[in-house]
């Protein structure tokens, strides 16, 4: 199972704070080239203490020796666009996800991969901008590591949330290029 972890700065604790997070789970139906996913949306809501379900959907026929783990993100958050993430919080200037690997479902989660989300500055509430950067683990030392960054602009923080702006970071990525891995020969 890979977990995503979304957290953001509590504006006034002023520490890290999980607003919800995600789970896709292989339902080990596919094949070894083509795999299927079954999605776990959760979000915190406002004064609960634990995150709540939000929305459920399903992933198949993922080309899992393709292409990486942010990839799988993102097509599960696009798999479950159409239930519709829009929660309108007003949303921090800081989002932080991390990409965990958890064996089995349960366990400790092997963290794979990061990515960090941030509001620049000047930018309006209905054209906001952001700059986003992609980590991953770096086999030569297994420390996290920038492997490429990006922009996503004009994005409505008054009508969108969280998952929202996650999906339009990852999407954003996806035009750049960001996933698919070169052909190996």
């Amino acid at each position: 199972m890979i977990r995503a972890m979304l957290m953001t700065r509590h504006p006034v604790l002023a520490k890290q704070i999980t607003i919800g997070h995600i789970d896709i789970s292989n339902d080990q139906t596919g094949s070894e080239a083509s795999s299927h996913h079954d999605i776990e949306v959760y979000r915190r809501a406002k004064d609960k203490a634990e995150a709540e379900h939000f929305c459920s959907g399903r992933l198949e026929g993922f080309p899992r020796s393709q292409v990486s783990y942010y990839d799988l993100l993102h097509q599960a958050l696009n798999a479950c666009a159409g239930n519709g993430f829009g929660s309108t919080t007003k949303l921090q200037t800081h989002l932080q996800v991390t990409l965990a690997l958890m064996e089995g479902g349960t366990g400790k989660p092997e963290p794979k991969g990061l990515i960090n989300i941030e509001r620049r500055k000047g930018s309006s509430d209905t054209a906001a901008k952001f700059t986003i950067e992609l980590f991953a683990t770096d086999p030569a030392d297994g420390q996290l590591k920038v492997f490429r960054s990006g922009q996503l602009r004009n994005f409505d923080v008054t009508a969108n949330g969280y998952f929202d702006l996650l999906r339009a970071c990852l999407n954003a990525a996806v035009r750049d290029g960001f996933f698919v891995r070169p052909p190996t020969s």
